[in-house]
C-alpha cells in the first residue's frame, strides 16, 4: 500500500499530499520526510520547491528537474502564486480581515507578512466560539498563519494535531498562459 498520495502530475512537476506530523524534506540522516517518501516509492530525484510545516497537513508541490523547481520558486517568490489554507481557530474572528504585522525573522530583523481571512463558519462547544477560516498568506513567513492568528487572538486549534491544512494552490502558467489550480482534500479528522 503507498504512503504517499499524489494529487496531481505534469511533466515538470508534482503535487502530493503531506500528511501531518512529516516534514516537508528531512533536516537531518534520522529523519525522513515527504520528499524522501517520494523518491523511496518512486524511485526518482524530486526537488521541493516550497515548504509546509511539520505539524501542518496539505498540499505541497516538487518539481521533477532542478531548472523546474527554480522556475517554479520564482513564482512563489513573487508571490504570483495564490495558497489557501484552511484553520480552526478558537475565537470570534471577523468574517473577512487582512491580518499585517511585522514577524521577526530567525536572528534577523522582523519582515513584513500579510496574511488574509475570511470566515467559512461558526460553531459554539462547551461555551467556547471557533471559527473555520479559509487563509491565503501573501507572504510566506516561517509560522506565519500560526503566529498572525495567534497576535491577533484567534489561535489555532490544536486537537492534540494542529488544525491547519495546506488545501489549494493556484497560478499562471508562464508557458501555457493556462491557469493551474491543485486542490487538496483535508483528513476528515479536520472537520471534527
Amino acid at each position: 500500500m503507498s504512503k504517499t498520495k499524489i494529487l496531481f502530475r505534469s511533466g515538470t512537476f508534482i503535487a502530493a499530499s503531506k500528511p501531518e506530523g512529516i516534514s516537508t524534506y528531512a533536516s537531518g540522516p534520522s529523519e525522513t520526510g515527504l520528499k524522501e517518501l517520494l523518491e523511496s516509492e518512486f524511485s526518482e530525484r524530486f526537488f521541493p520547491v516550497h515548504r509546509i510545516d511539520k505539524e501542518t497537513s496539505g498540499l505541497v508541490l516538487f518539481a521533477l528537474t532542478s531548472k523546474a523547481a527554480a522556475e517554479l520558486s520564482k513564482l512563489f517568490e513573487s508571490r504570483s502564486v495564490l495558497k489557501t489554507y484552511l484553520a480552526w481557530v478558537q475565537g470570534s474572528p471577523p468574517d473577512h480581515a487582512t491580518l499585517r504585522a511585522p514577524l521577526p525573522k530567525k536572528g534577523g530583523p522582523p519582515q513584513s507578512a500579510e496574511t488574509q481571512l475570511e470566515l467559512i463558519k461558526r460553531k459554539k462547544e462547551s461555551g467556547v466560539d471557533y471559527a473555520l477560516l479559509k487563509v491565503h498568506p501573501k507572504t510566506g513567513r516561517f509560522h506565519q498563519i500560526r503566529r498572525h492568528f495567534e497576535m491577533a487572538g484567534y489561535p489555532i486549534v490544536e486537537t492534540p494535531r494542529l488544525m491547519l491544512h495546506a488545501n489549494r494552490v493556484e497560478w499562471m502558467d508562464p508557458k501555457t498562459k493556462r491557469p493551474v489550480k491543485i486542490d487538496c482534500a483535508p483528513p476528515t479528522t479536520f472537520w471534527k
